[in-house]
């Protein structure tokens, strides 16, 4: 998964405490959205994120 180019998210977190203080990650939310965020930091800021912005995800086998 990229947010931004060449930043990727190579796996899905159960909640933050799968990454250490100030690492990304994404996870899929209480209300089922998935959500990319910095363990005990403010993501839209330090990732430069808008609401609604555009990522892309791979999937793969």
């Amino acid at each position: 998964m990229y947010f931004k180019p060449n930043d990727p998210i190579t796996f899905l977190s159960k909640d933050y405490g799968d990454v250490s203080i100030g690492d990304t990650l994404a996870f899929f939310n209480s209300s089922g959205y998935l959500e990319i965020a910095l363990n005990m930091d403010k993501a839209s800021s330090m990732l430069n994120l808008q609401k609604g912005e555009m990522i892309q995800i791979n999937f793969y086998e």
